[in-house]
């Protein structure tokens, strides 16, 4: 099996309850793969709020907080993977699917691991928006978990 030969993985977390059956399979492979280094992603979307002279100030104000829960989440997820491989956290600022390719590019990652669904709520049929396109434009193997 390919994954076997993965030594630097991605996992783009956010929290969500997929998300978390992702980790668990990262989590799973921590065990069988000596060595493993998995980089723990939170790609924080850019502010969407858009009121006239105010909108630097909320823009600031929900970037802070968005940062935050991304901080809270890769902690989380560093916790649960500390003893099963070596954890890297990282939370970027961007476009959610290009950021996690962008990353996984830059980063020479392997495979990226990525829940079916994150926290944003927008459904697709099958799968959500930021899954669907990491899987169309990632360079790497994607294993969406459901």
């Amino acid at each position: 099996m390919m994954i076997m030969f993965c030594k630097n993985l991605l996992l783009a977390y956010d929290g969500s309850e997929h998300a978390k059956q992702a980790l668990q399979n990262v989590k799973e492979l921590g065990g069988l793969i000596s060595g493993l280094k998995v980089h723990v992603l939170y790609a924080a979307p850019f502010p969407t709020t858009t009121v006239a002279s105010s909108y630097y100030a909320i823009a600031d104000e929900e970037r802070s907080f968005r940062v935050q829960q991304g901080e809270k989440a890769v902690a989380e997820a560093a916790e649960a993977l500390q003893s099963h491989a070596e954890v890297i956290t990282h939370v970027e600022e961007g476009i959610i699917g290009e950021t996690i390719v962008e990353y996984a590019n830059e980063h020479g990652c392997d495979l990226i691991v990525i829940g079916s669904r994150g926290l944003s709520g927008i459904k697709e049929l099958v799968l959500g928006s930021v899954s669907h396109y990491v899987a169309q434009h990632a360079s790497m193997p994607v294993l969406i978990v459901k």
